[in-house]
């Protein structure tokens, strides 16, 4: 009879770190739950079975084998409950009978730890009452003390901003090398980013710190006051789990795998888009959640979409030769890419990014979605898709089907389609030219053609900049179209979308 194996999954991890808008507490939060995770869960757990294994621990979910299954997942809620006060982890084990396969077991335990999951730990809201104050940061749990903006906060508040106090002067000491921890010792994000980065020839950390604020990203933009918010999550990576049919060295090789991969594109991407200016003070960007296959970042509003589509490739590229021996297929990614004014309230914010990729996910697998806010859309790309991008029109012998944007894109097909904008700018494209074309999708198919047929008319040398855009999404024979291209059974115009990224990618030399 072999022992217990135990799983663990973080309760809630996006309600718990994004609680507030305020950067601060929500990379507070998110370096709590990487010390639980990756450092104090273990440390727990071997306190009561020494002999106890490790598979993995990432991204805010766990695996070990050990004895004393029932007092291991008490300790670790224990643990949980006491350090993040607002937040929780579930956990369930199933016996390794040496009766059910390796593949059986991890089936069963998967389900309980879902049953567990969704009977659990419904969080009880304050009682309210005049002489009773909830927190100012987070409104969800009673005050108690004082912050450092005057603000009267929770201790989960507390909490969060004290861990990222601690994170600050890390960085600190990191960067003037008073203190560079070992690699095996290296389990908060900036504890492993940081001395890669140093390492770097070509990035310069020196001087450098981590935002204070959302607003101090949107000062670092162009334009100024714009930031991009990036949300990664790897595709049906629970299915590839479930495939795995041998013992626990299988599970942990694939955990490392997806874990390493997804830093290891993050940081080329770093590298290769997101280099300080030599006289601003502050990183531009930052990282507010990362762990397993998710990744949350915010960066300066031009990087962002080519930011998400390095990680995507690069993500595919570490895990391509495992993966396809594996699985024989890639692994892949998908990103919801928002870009707003920095002021724009941070909920909104990250409920629009969700939305981008859950919509990319249902489209198909590596895909990346994104939106620009203004005034002419909503916060739910889903609704505006059904309702304001799609349309049909009852021609004399047909009815035709139009679709106003080609989101969600392969990133193959969206950097074709971003050069193409470079060289709308290098060749001088009047941009006032492109708002008549972005707004003619919106009318019926003849007056929209009409329009396009009368900004060409006024266009000489730019003409070839239109003709590649078209070239960079359809395939085109013979004549270059207009505005719209003809794709399966419908008519789809790249313009929309060119409109949105213009402002946004910076110009070619």
């Amino acid at each position: 009879m072999r022992r217990s194996l135990i799983s663990f999954d973080t309760d809630r991890i996006k309600e718990y770190v994004f609680a507030t808008g305020d950067l601060k507490e929500i990379r507070g939060a998110s370096g709590i739950l990487d010390e639980l995770n990756r450092k104090e869960t273990e440390r727990v757990i071997k306190r009561i079975d020494p002999t106890a294994e490790k598979i993995y621990a990432n991204g805010g979910s766990a695996m070990f084998e050990a004895d004393e299954a029932d007092l291991c997942i008490q300790a670790v809620e224990n643990l949980y409950s006491a350090e993040t006060v607002t937040g929780s982890i579930s956990g369930a084990f199933q016996s390794a009978d040496n009766s059910l396969s390796f593949k059986e077991i991890i089936k069963t335990l998967n389900y309980k730890l879902r049953t567990v999951k969704d009977s659990s730990k419904s969080s009880l809201k304050p009682v309210t009452h005049p002489f009773l104050r909830t927190c100012d940061s987070c409104g969800n749990e009673y005050a108690g003390y004082q912050g450092d903006d005057k603000k009267v906060i929770c201790l989960s508040c507390k909490k969060k901003r004290e861990k990222d106090l601690e994170v600050k002067n890390n960085i600190e000491a990191i960067l003037s090398g008073r203190r560079i921890k070992p690699v095996a010792e290296r389990y908060e994000i900036w504890d492993r980013l940081l001395p890669e980065l140093m390492e770097s020839k070509d990035y310069d950390t020196e001087g450098k710190d981590r935002p204070e604020s959302f607003n101090q990203i949107g000062d670092l933009s162009s334009p100024s006051g714009y930031m991009g918010l990036i949300y990664a999550d790897g595709d049906s990576m629970g299915d590839k789990l479930e495939q795995l049919e041998s013992e626990e060295e299988e599970v942990k090789e694939f955990s490392e795998t997806v874990d390493q991969a997804i830093f290891q594109a993050l940081l080329r991407a770093i590298e290769k888009h997101l280099h300080p200016n030599k006289e601003d003070q502050y990183f531009p960007f930052d990282i507010l959640m990362l762990g397993g296959d998710d990744l949350v970042m915010v960066t300066v509003a031009e990087k962002a979409v080519e930011t998400a589509m390095t990680i995507m490739d690069i993500f595919e590229e570490i895990t391509k030769e495992y993966a396809v021996k594996k699985f024989g297929k890639p692994l892949t990614i998908s990103v919801g890419v928002t870009i707003a004014h920095a002021k724009f309230p941070f909920g909104s914010f990250l409920k629009l990014t969700e939305d981008l990729l859950k919509f990319a996910k249902k489209k198909g697998k590596g895909r990346i979605n994104f939106q620009v806010v203004n005034a002419g859309n909503s916060l739910n790309f889903s609704e505006d898709y059904k309702n304001l991008f799609k349309h049909k029109e009852n021609m004399i012998k047909e009815s035709r089907k139009f679709v106003r944007t080609l989101r969600p894109y392969d990133t193959e097909t969206l950097r074709h389609l971003i050069e193409q904008i470079r060289n709308l700018k290098k060749g001088d494209f009047p941009r006032n030219k492109l708002q008549p074309l972005r707004e003619a999708v919106f009318s019926d198919y003849g007056y929209s053609t009409l329009t396009g047929l009368a900004v060409y008319s006024r266009l000489k040398e730019q003409r070839g900049a239109l003709k590649g855009i078209f070239e960079a999404v359809a395939n085109t024979d013979g004549d270059i179209p207009i505005v719209w291209f003809k794709k399966d059974d419908s008519y789809y115009t790249p313009f929309l979308d060119v409109a949105e990224l213009y402002d946004f990618i910076p110009g070619g030399e």
